[in-house]
């Protein structure tokens, strides 16, 4: 997580995941995103969590967690990063069927 301002947090893929996968520090992220009046992501870093917590099956979790602590996605649009999301769930590294 980033502090940018009192009350203005930038959260990153590792403090979402930290509280999905329930790591040690993951109860801290949880409790510092839920004390703030403005928590955000940009849309690629949500991009990019969609990406991990894929790899660790728990990408609707992920996405209602940023939904359910009502985070709020700058610059572009939510619906943008789900369809990266869905993109590399799809064809990503590793991920591509062979022929």
């Amino acid at each position: 997580m980033t502090i940018l301002d009192s009350g203005l947090i930038v959260v990153d893929t590792s403090a979402l995941m930290a509280i999905l996968l329930e790591q040690a520090e993951g109860a801290a992220c949880s409790k510092r995103l839920l004390t703030e009046d403005f928590v955000a992501i940009s849309s690629g870093t949500l991009a990019e969590l969609l990406v991990v917590a894929g790899r660790h099956g728990i990408r609707e979790e992920a996405m209602a967690l940023v939904r359910g602590l009502g985070i709020e996605v700058v610059p572009g649009l939510a619906d943008d990063a789900e369809r990266i999301g869905d993109a590399y769930q799809a064809w990503g590294k590793g991920l591509t069927r062979q022929a």
